[in-house]
């Protein structure tokens, strides 16, 4: 029973370190918008309700999804009286329209945690804050989403190419990456 007690607390001092440093860097990044450079380390440690705020809201998000997940199985239940499989239903259709949904109400709501470290507005306040800021602004937050998403996926891409192949391949791969970017850009 031990075990199961050190696991416990290894798992909350995981937690608490975790996304107490996401809110210290939320802090630092506010800090430096308002052109602070140096500060107490006291001013970059989020209080106790502000973590308790911020936990709230990831578990509000998970809420949300789960949500989302089930509402998406249940619209997707005609698909099987159309022939479609159970499988496909379960593994590709239903994960797709739930990713999609959620990466829209994610877009929506990113900003709570700003408006819980800055304002010390409560988790529901926050989320409707969040939502008002980034009304207008979505497809653009979509866009820069895409481009870090495709970004980080070109990364990994290039860093298999490169371990798996030969050196010339990788050379005629960025040359052929090269003439197509410039042909790309050519008026």
């Amino acid at each position: 029973m031990l075990g199961a007690e050190i696991k416990f607390v290894l798992f909350l001092v995981f937690v608490i370190l975790f996304f107490g440093l996401q809110l210290v860097l939320i802090k630092r990044a506010i800090l430096l918008s308002k052109n602070i450079e140096k500060a107490e380390l006291k001013s970059y440690i989020p209080t106790t309700n502000q973590f308790v705020q911020f936990i709230l809201g990831l578990l509000l998000y998970s809420l949300i999804t789960g949500v989302v997940y089930l509402l998406c199985s249940i619209i997707g239940m005609p698909l099987l009286y159309l022939g479609v499989e159970m499988d496909k239903i379960i593994y590709e259709i239903n994960p797709l329209l739930t990713g999609l949904i959620m990466m829209f109400v994610l877009i929506r709501i990113s900003f709570f945690p700003f408006f819980i470290l800055e304002n010390n507005f409560n988790i529901i306040r926050s989320v409707k804050m969040s939502i008002a800021f980034t009304k207008g602004n979505t497809i653009n937050l979509l866009i820069l989403m895409v481009i870090i998403a495709s970004a980080y996926l070109g990364q990994l891409f290039f860093e298999y190419v490169a371990t798996v192949s030969s050196p010339k391949y990788w050379e005629r791969l960025i040359l052929l990456l090269l003439f197509l970017l410039s042909a790309w850009y050519w008026p």
